[in-house]
Order: structure tokens, then sequence, then C-alpha cells
């Protein structure tokens, strides 16, 4: 049996004690949206497809090495990841790559983690001498996992797959072993980032930002309601569960929080100094205004209920969450903690975000050395409403 570990993970051949959450990954049209063709529709087709797997792994003459990844601290199902064998020659094999992961773990870094440890086994354990793999260009989150991994970009193919009702785009990349050698040798160092959401946003609100960041950035992207899993709501629960999160990331952190992201960021590095390596804030409150609460509240009261369907929640089940955490936010005050951070900070704010500007002269102000940047036409959600220029931004101040 292959079991390969990495800091976090566990990468593994398959076990008939998978069978719960192979099927939930496999039958799962939301992550499975790209993988439609491989997707099971039941409860038995998701058992075959895991005996198959199985029974691959015990074969003398195995081709297909797809393996279950775990967490290595919970030993909880993370996903799947993999490759098969597609032509061996006297120079070694070739293969094609691929994985997906439960939603949960996305914006982790997870999946760029296994597929370098998968690399590895490929390269030097297993003989391969090339490596494929490739995604639909809309599908930006995959292929960044790629170039976060070294790969090589081979061809874009013009309307290639017939995908969800109209032809769509594919990349292909791939990567030799002697490639992937001089890589190893001479990489950068990987600067870990940590982009933290705001309300009404999930880790995905990052995805534009982090596609075009330097190859060599490594993005974390916690999705904060996910991390505390059905706990309560109330900010002080919420800051737990963040701090635990960024205490399993082993190297110093450049955290980067819009809205209650930045309140969450700001309030670990007062109380964490030495994890942080630098600290960026947008449309961040330092003391909470109960004005400013109160009309937020009223906002997201008269929104309509599609607004929430877009974003994958339902509006009821919002409101019971955000209710009680804006009452537990309401008398924070981080004043008293801004000067001493001794860490490059950066403000950052829309000109158009008037309820934040205020705050972000003072939090410029009251951090020694901060730096408070504007930018034009933006307003308080510079994620997505600037991502190029932001990602800019971001990559100009960590370099």
């Amino acid at each position: 049996m292959i079991r390969l570990t990495t800091d976090r993970l566990i990468i593994r051949d398959p076990l008939p004690t998978d069978i719960d959450t192979w099927h939930r990954l496999l039958s799962d049209p939301k992550i499975m949206y790209y993988l439609l063709d491989i997707m099971t529709h039941s409860l038995e087709e998701s058992q075959q497809n895991l005996d198959v797997a199985i029974a691959e792994a015990k074969s003398p003459h195995r081709t297909k090495y797809f393996f279950a990844v775990e967490d290595k601290k919970t030993g909880a199902f993370v996903g799947t990841i993999g490759y098969a064998v597609t032509s061996i020659t006297p120079a070694g094999k070739a293969a094609g790559a691929g994985y997906f992961i439960l939603p949960e773990y996305h914006g982790q870094g997870i999946t760029t983690e296994a597929l370098r440890e998968l690399m590895r086994f490929a390269f030097e354990d297993d003989g391969v001498y090339r490596l494929e793999t490739g995604c639909l260009s809309e599908n930006r989150a995959s292929e960044r996992v790629m170039q976060k991994c070294g790969f090589i970009k081979e061809a874009e193919r013009k309307s290639y797959a017939w995908h969800d009702g109209r032809l769509k785009d594919r990349v292909e990349y791939h990567l030799l072993r002697e490639e992937w050698a001089d890589a190893k040798a001479t990489s950068p160092l990987t600067l870990n980032g940590v982009f933290v959401h705001g309300l009404g946003q999930d880790s995905s609100s990052w995805d534009k930002v982090i596609s075009v960041m330097p190859e060599s950035f490594h993005a974390h992207c916690p999705d904060l309601f996910a991390l505390i899993n059905g706990a309560e709501t109330d900010y002080q629960s919420l800051y737990r569960a963040f701090s635990d999160y960024c205490g399993g990331i082993p190297e110093q952190l450049n955290l980067c929080g819009l809205s209650l992201g930045g309140v969450l960021a700001l309030h670990y590095t007062i109380d964490n100094p030495a994890r942080v390596q630098s600290l960026t804030l947008m449309g961040t409150q330092y003391k909470m205004p109960k004005t400013l609460l109160r009309i937020q509240t009223i906002v997201f009261k008269i929104m309509p209920g599609f607004f929430f369907k877009k974003q994958g929640v339902d509006k009821h089940d919002f409101m019971k969450m955000f209710l009680p955490l804006m009452e537990s936010m309401a008398d924070l005050d981080f004043s008293a903690g801004l000067s001493g951070i001794s860490s490059p900070s950066l403000i950052i704010c829309g000109d158009r975000d008037g309820a934040n500007k205020k705050a972000a002269k003072g939090l410029a102000e009251g951090i020694p050395n901060a730096k408070l940047r504007f930018v034009n036409r933006a307003g308080h959600e510079l994620n997505a409403e600037s991502p190029d220029e932001l990602a800019a931004i971001l990559s100009e101040f960590w370099a």
C-alpha cells in the first residue's frame, strides 16, 4: 500500500471504508462540475468506482495511481488526487494527473500541497518522466494550482470541449522530470498569504486576485463560517477558529483582510506579533461604529433573497448567523493595540468607500510606519471590483 505524507496530509491508496465520503465527492454536482463525465449518480456507482480504484492499487501491473487524501491531524477525508499512466517508453512513463477536493478544504493550499507530493512520488519513485494535466480555461482556480506547482503551459485549445450547453476553451500543461528537478533547485522562497474575506463573501471571493499573483505566492483562503463548523456564530468563537487556522500554518503569515476579515487579521496581529510578517487591511474598522453596524444590518434585512442565493446561502440562515455576530462585535475596540504592531502594514481603501475612509486614515496614523493607499473608482469590495489593481498593489507591497 502506498502511503505518502506532507506537513498536513496523508496521501494513500483508497480503502473500502472511504465509501461514504468517496460517494459524497463523486456525486456532488458542484464539486464535479468540471468532471461531469466521471460524476456518479448513485451509491452503487460510487461503490463500483471505489472498487476499481482498490483493485487497481493491488494490481502488479498498475497503471492508475489515484489516492485518497486525508487530513493528517484529524484523519478526515479531504479528496482524491492521482494520475493514470498513458504510455511506457524506454525513457519512463508518461501520465495524466487530476485532483478534486471537498469544498470545505478549498482555499487552504491543500490541493497544491497534495499535487507537489504527487509530483515528487511520480518523478522520484515511480519512473514517470512526463506529467500532463489541464482544465477548462474558465476554471482559474485549478489552473492556478498547476502554475504554482511549476507546470508549463503547452497549449490553449479554442472551443475544445462541449460543456454545460456550450463550447469552451481548454488549457493544457506539462512538466518533465528534468524541468521539475531544475525548478525545485532554483525555486524562489514561497510567500504565504492568508486572504480573509468579508461578510457576505466566501473564500472564492479572492479567486480573481490570486489568479494574477506571482507563481511563488502560496495563498490560503479560509472560509470563515466553515471554520466554526456549526458552533455559535459570535465574534469570539469566530476569532478562536481563525486563530486556530492561522496556528496550523507553520510559516510566518502575510495577512490580508477585507471588512470582517480585516478585523480578524488586525486582532490576530495584535495578539501574535511574532507570527505576522505583514498586514494588509481593506475597508476595516478598528473601533466598531455602532451606527454603521445598525445600517449594515438594515441593508442585509432589505436585500432580496436572490442575492443570498447567488452566494450559495439561504437568507434566513444568513441572518440567523449575521445578527448574533454583529451584536457580539459592537464593543470591539483595538485602538490601544495599534501602536504595538511592528510588521509592515498597508491600509487600502476604495475612494468610494465613504463609510471606511476615516477608519483607514486612523489605522494609517495609529500603526507605526503603515502605508495608506486609495484605489480610484472603487468601493468597499476591492477583491471583487478591482482584482487586477489590488493584485498589483499587493505584489508590490510583498515584493
